[in-house]
């Protein structure tokens, strides 16, 4: 909901915009009458050109005020998004879902995700847009406790300053608030394009396996992939045309 600030600005942002497109009407009416003119009628020329000018100075104007109802509005369209999200992270929610949108809370975009039926778990990376919806995913297997420490180690190995050895050693101090990816492969979600703009898909990089704990691993990743990939499509999360409608104040 608007507070009365943003209220009152819409409303006379909306007024002059309204003058605004009157005088973009009234100034193409005059455009199209010089140059309905008969060809060759002294004058002409300097009305035809004094008419597009005003048409220009006229439209500038429009979409200026135009680019500031919809820099009022960056907030609302923000909240919107992020009351919808805010839903997915209640504990009844669903907790695959909400694992990994845990990861817009963290700087670094990241999170773990555990599912409770297999003892593999899963790295994620979200990517957010503009609005604060998730419009990349990037999945990967997380690595074990022991793929965890080393990495770490190797990095604390390496490190030649204090800051450089702080910010390795948070690794190890609390690995689940920091997971650590296992190298190899990926799975992406994101949203896709034109038609299907507002559904997410699934994009797979190429893998294999050499072993029964691998294949297990990939398959949880993978499992885990197709599952996000439903309940976003599931989930009541705003429209992008839902969000320029608030964002040109028409909500």
């Amino acid at each position: 909901m608007k507070d009365t600030t943003t209220t009152a600005l819409l409303a006379a942002l909306s007024a002059l915009r309204d003058e605004a497109s009157k005088r973009v009407e009234a100034a193409q009416a005059s455009l199209t009458a010089a140059q309905a003119l008969p060809k060759g009628k002294r004058g002409k020329r300097d009305a035809v050109t004094q008419a597009d000018a005003n048409r220009t100075a006229a439209w500038g104007l429009l979409n200026e005020i135009k680019a500031k109802i919809r820099e009022a509005m960056k907030g609302d369209a923000r909240a919107a998004v992020e009351a919808a999200l805010a839903t997915l992270d209640h504990r009844d929610a669903d907790p695959i879902l909400r694992q990994a949108l845990a990861a817009r809370h963290d700087k670094r975009r990241q999170a773990a995700i555990h599912p409770d039926d297999t003892a593999h778990g899963v790295h994620v990376r979200v990517s957010l847009d503009r609005f604060g919806l998730p419009n990349y995913i990037e999945l990967s297997m997380l690595a074990t406790p022991d793929e965890h420490r080393k990495t770490v180690e190797m990095w604390l190995a390496r490190a030649t300053t204090d800051e450089q050895k702080a910010a390795a050693q948070v690794y190890l101090d609390n690995p689940e608030a920091h997971p650590l990816d296992h190298f190899g492969s990926s799975v992406t979600i994101s949203l896709g394009h034109g038609d299907t703009r507002n559904t997410y898909g699934v994009n797979g990089s190429t893998f294999s396996t050499h072993n029964d704990d691998e294949a297990a691993r990939l398959r949880t990743l993978h499992d885990v992939a197709w599952h996000l990939r439903s309940a976003l499509n599931d989930a009541d999360l705003p429209k992008q045309e839902e969000l320029e409608k608030i964002l040109d104040g028409e909500v």
